[in-house]
């Protein structure tokens, strides 16, 4: 737990574990243990395409989808470090990442459509549990691949997985354009979620889909209490559980490589030293961006933007009591800024979030009391696929 102050943590051991843990859990293992004891969530894990090959990838998701009876994402992710768990000593430019992420997906979504729907077929007098003639193999030969395939496994409830991505930046939005159908986003305002979600949508259609094939998500952080002042108290709480110093190094690796040393914690950041390292914008660069934003709009000292950072990661954080938090999502969403959103609640009142904003939202009539469909395309809204 690099960011808690130890000397809080046993004052606020709920709190400060709640907002501290940070374990890699594996998660597709962990999507078919939730999968296993949920019935209606959508479940969606992250597997990254630098990393792995999309015959495994692609049989992973298709035996989630199966096991989840239709529930499961992937979330697409080209990866901007750990090159060196993987036999590499360097981490291959943005657009060799994002080219060779391409045809990974293309090869995945070729092994899920090599089962039609109606080739799975048990016939055990005849000992036959396919058509033959349903199964197609897949013979990819391109750049970075050959796959032979077919899929060992019958083509699953969903068609394929709903496939979602979370790339900013100019090349990001452009991959993503071309395949996702959930684009999870961060945005400071509304008026920024709006030019994300118009831009993207534009992009889409470039690409030869329709907007409505994808929904946009932003991410937004909650801290809900009863009052303005309870809410603004347990904001300021989660905050002094980080240890700034601790964080300083993660900010600066978050923030391209920046030197944020010689700065006092309680001093602004001056713009020379929110330079990007070039070398480091070739791994990520929307983040990095954001951070600076932030930094540069509000002032920010090392102490504050080191809080930004751990409390949401660069998402809009909400502060304030169910109405207040239910008027703004309500606002956003009404304005075109949002499909939908990822909430983040603040492990500390996750169920205020929960208890207070959710009826609220469900009163109004913008938020369903119960589910309408069975797979997760279904519950977004999102077009079936075979």
């Amino acid at each position: 737990m690099p960011y808690l102050n130890p000397d809080r943590i046993r004052h606020t051991a709920g709190i400060g574990i709640g907002i501290g843990i940070g374990i890699g859990i594996e998660p597709t293992t962990l999507l078919s243990a939730v999968a296993a004891v949920t019935r209606h969530i959508g479940v969606v894990g992250t597997v990254s395409t630098s990393f792995s090959e999309p015959y495994n990838v692609a049989r992973t998701f298709a035996t989630l989808d199966h096991l989840s009876g239709g529930r499961v994402g992937w979330n697409v992710v080209t990866s901007a470090f750990g090159e060196r768990n993987f036999r590499l000593d360097e981490l291959p430019s943005q657009e060799e990442r994002y080219a060779r992420a391409a045809e990974f997906v293309d090869v995945a979504r070729g092994l899920w459509s090599g089962w039609e729907r109606d080739a799975w077929r048990v016939d055990r007098r005849a000992g036959v549990f396919a058509d033959p003639d349903r199964v197609h193999r897949l013979d990819h030969r391109g750049r970075f691949f050959q796959v032979e395939g077919p899929l060992d496994i019958p083509r699953s409830p969903q068609g394929e997985p709903v496939l979602v991505q979370a790339g900013a930046s100019g090349p990001g939005r452009a991959f993503a354009a071309g395949f996702a159908e959930l684009i999870f986003t961060a945005a400071q305002s509304a008026d920024q979620a709006r030019e994300f979600r118009s831009d993207i949508r534009e992009l889409a259609v470039a690409a030869g889909r329709s907007a409505d094939d994808l929904v946009v998500l932003p991410g937004i952080k909650t801290i809900v209490a009863e009052t303005e002042r309870e809410a603004a108290a347990l904001n300021r709480e989660l905050r002094d559980l980080i240890d700034a110093e601790a964080g300083r190094a993660d900010l600066e690796k978050v923030m391209g490589f920046v030197d944020l040393s010689g700065i006092g914690l309680d001093e602004r950041i001056p713009a020379e030293r929110l330079a990007f390292d070039e070398r480091a914008l070739g791994r990520r660069q929307s983040g990095p961006a954001l951070f600076r934003r932030l930094a540069l709009a509000h002032g920010y000292t090392v102490r504050q933007l080191v809080e930004e950072q751990v409390i949401s990661a660069g998402h809009k954080i909400v502060v304030g009591t169910p109405e207040s938090v239910a008027d703004l999502l309500q606002e956003w969403h009404a304005s075109g800024a949002a499909d939908g959103f990822v909430v983040i609640p603040a492990v500390a009142n996750a169920s205020a979030f929960l208890d207070g904003v959710v009826p609220l939202l469900q009163k109004r009539g913008v938020f369903r009391r119960d589910y309408e469909a069975d797979t997760l395309r279904a519950h977004l809204g999102l077009p079936g696929r075979g």
